[in-house]
């Protein structure tokens, strides 16, 4: 099992699998809406808010996800709050700054629990939140805000993998840490993946290049390439064990973060 929520199976039993889809669709709308909020703070439009939402809700993977049952849709929720909250924190003083970073790192642990691939896009969630805290409030403010959403994560996340049990220990293994290779081309995932979401992965690294030029500070400039590069983090995985199962679901998880660049 690839997750330690299998939330989908009690909505069945209550409403149906027509239930469990609507589920996905209000959180798909959830996550759409939380892109918004993350794009007009970094880019500072609310036009490239704008079109970073269009852009996501555009794509087929987006669209794949808000109308099945999968528990893909959910761990991308947590990921999408977990950004949210932290970059919402760089506006705060230092209690709510370090309240919301706890947050943060909470959210993103159990979206790591929803689906435990989403701990690919953990050090993206991290970077993100440090880059942005530091460009207002400074390199020290940014690394300690970055090491406390790291504890708050990291202390239940490995606690509760010595706790729950060997059977979560081995479905970690198996489905994520130690997956087995696959028989798919690099290429063939590599084209699929260019199907699915080139757009974005070209917008993203057109919208950082442009970037280079309107920012001045080093901060800025490595958080739009950040965020651009998460867009590549999901086909480069699976090309390394050549699978392309799940990959259609798992490229939408990186084209969240770089239609925050593709937008603007």
């Amino acid at each position: 099992r690839s997750t330690l929520f299998p939330y989908t199976t009690l909505f069945r039993s209550v409403g149906g699998l027509s239930a469990v889809r609507l589920l996905s669709l209000i959180l798909i709308l959830l996550v759409a809406f939380l892109l918004h909020g993350v794009s007009r703070r970094l880019m500072g439009s609310r036009a490239a808010a704008f079109f970073a939402v269009a852009l996501f809700a555009g794509l087929g993977p987006t669209q794949f996800l808000g109308a099945l049952a999968t528990f893909d849709v959910l761990a991308l929720t947590l990921l999408a709050l977990a950004k949210r909250l932290g970059v919402r924190a760089a506006e705060q003083s230092p209690a709510g700054r370090y309240t919301l970073v706890c947050a943060s790192g909470l959210a993103m642990m159990l979206a790591d629990a929803a689906k435990y691939a989403a701990a690919l896009f953990d050090p993206v969630v991290v970077a993100v939140v440090i880059l942005a805290i530091w460009r207002l409030r400074g390199r020290s403010a940014g690394m300690t805000a970055g090491g406390a959403m790291v504890a708050a994560a990291g202390v239940p996340l490995i606690s509760g993998y010595y706790l729950v049990g060997s059977s979560f220990r081995r479905g970690v293994l198996v489905t994520t840490l130690d997956r087995p290779s696959g028989s798919d081309s690099a290429g063939s995932v590599l084209a699929l993946s260019a199907h699915a979401t080139g757009v974005i992965a070209v917008l993203a690294v057109l919208g950082a290049v442009l970037c280079m030029f309107r920012l001045r500070s080093g901060p800025e400039r490595a958080l739009v390439w950040m965020l651009a590069g998460a867009e590549f983090l999901a086909p480069a995985e699976q090309a390394r064990i050549h699978t392309l199962t799940s990959l259609f679901k798992h490229v939408d998880f990186g084209a969240w973060f770089a239609c925050v660049v593709a937008g603007y």
